[in-house]
């Protein structure tokens, strides 16, 4: 018997189930944050002991030392608070990297309390591999133990008889242990990281959906555009292509770094899209920063007319999104189906865009 249950689902194909997406999002878009409360946690202990330390340096007649323990302390706590009150989450590893790697350079030059400052170069390496992942932690202790030998050698007028041979050697050797310990777990978290983009990568093709916008993958746009192009030479059917990308925006003043920018660029061009395309018109992402709008039964002064309107939907947008600066433009390149092979015709749409962009952008083009 018929299931008489008619309810279709009228999602496009593309979509990703929302639980989906949020569990993925979490997964590869917080890493900025992670480090910031990671970053935050040890701060909290680093300055804890940092101040126990200053009191001991204190009650043992120490004041030189234990002033210069308590404004480490100082300069971490209101370095972080800076750093949350400003939402510059990406800065806080490299802060408190910087101020950890200048108390252990402090602590060797003076000694600390009985020569005992150069044993805070073990906590070193574990933390810069911990931040800053296995490449830039290597360079992090590497600058470390360069300026270190340096300064050993009489560098800044250390006094070069304050450390025996022995006792320099095995502390740097100690570091290096430490240093190719924290390496193990810093390869298994890479591998983690590379099997999750594996996965989304697999989904996405699955799908036929891309995560960032929730448009068209160029996996399905592809299929698309070569069932257009198969009606078309079959019946003659109209149908044209779009490339449209965002111009490039000007930063300066805009408290974000140009990746942020980028993706927010990329989710604001994607919404104005789902606003103004019909149903039967596909839109995805063709590569990082371009997509490709697959118009079918549209003539060229169809496109025109649509071209004309997302790019003042585009420009509606400057200074309503976000934090991203006033001026938000686009290109737009457009070419119709015709006999020519579908490259061609994708060349052609390419060809426009990239003549529109020559332009300085803010316009839409036909090759």
């Amino acid at each position: 018997m018929v299931n008489r249950n008619f309810d279709l689902n009228k999602e496009p194909l593309w979509a990703i189930p929302q639980s989906v997406q949020e569990r993925l999002q979490l997964g590869v878009e917080a890493s900025d944050y992670r480090s910031f409360v990671l970053s935050g946690l040890y701060s909290f202990l680093a300055v804890s002991m940092l101040v126990v330390f200053g009191f001991y340096s204190a009650t043992v007649g120490e004041a030189t030392n234990a002033a210069v323990l308590f404004t480490f302390a100082a300069a971490t706590g209101i370095s972080y608070a800076v750093i949350w009150l400003g939402g510059w989450h990406w800065l806080a590893k490299h802060v408190i990297s910087t101020l950890m790697a200048m108390l252990c350079l402090y602590l060797f030059y003076t000694g600390g309390l009985q020569n005992t400052g150069p044993l805070f170069y073990f906590i070193f390496p574990s933390i810069a591999m911990f931040l800053h992942g296995r490449l830039r932690g290597i360079i992090w202790i590497i600058v470390l133990m360069v300026l270190t030998i340096l300064m050993w050698h009489g560098l800044f007028g250390f006094e070069v008889d304050r450390y025996g041979n022995v006792f320099v050697t095995r502390v740097v050797g100690v570091c290096l242990i430490i240093s190719m310990l924290a390496c193990i777990p810093e390869y298994y978290r890479i591998q983690a990281e590379r099997k999750l983009l594996l996965s989304i990568s697999d989904l996405e093709a699955l799908a036929y959906g891309d995560l960032r916008t929730q448009l068209a993958n160029r996996a399905l746009l592809e299929k698309m555009l070569q069932l257009e192009f198969n009606r078309n030479q079959r019946y003659g059917s109209a149908c044209c292509l779009m490339f449209i990308e965002m111009d490039p925006v000007l930063k300066a003043g805009s408290g974000l770094r140009e990746d942020a920018i980028n993706a927010s660029l990329l989710t604001l061009l994607a919404d104005v899209l789902r606003k103004n395309l019909r149903v039967q018109d596909i839109a995805g992402r063709w590569d990082n920063h371009c997509f490709l709008l697959v118009l079918p039964e549209i003539t060229l002064d169809g496109a025109r007319l649509l071209a004309e309107r997302l790019l003042e939907e585009v420009r509606a947008q400057g200074g309503a999104h976000g934090k991203l600066p006033l001026r938000i433009t686009a290109s737009i390149g457009i070419a119709a189906l015709d006999k020519s092979p579908a490259t061609e015709v994708l060349d052609r749409a390419a060809n426009s865009l990239a003549a529109a962009q020559r332009k300085h952008g803010n316009c839409y083009q036909v090759l």
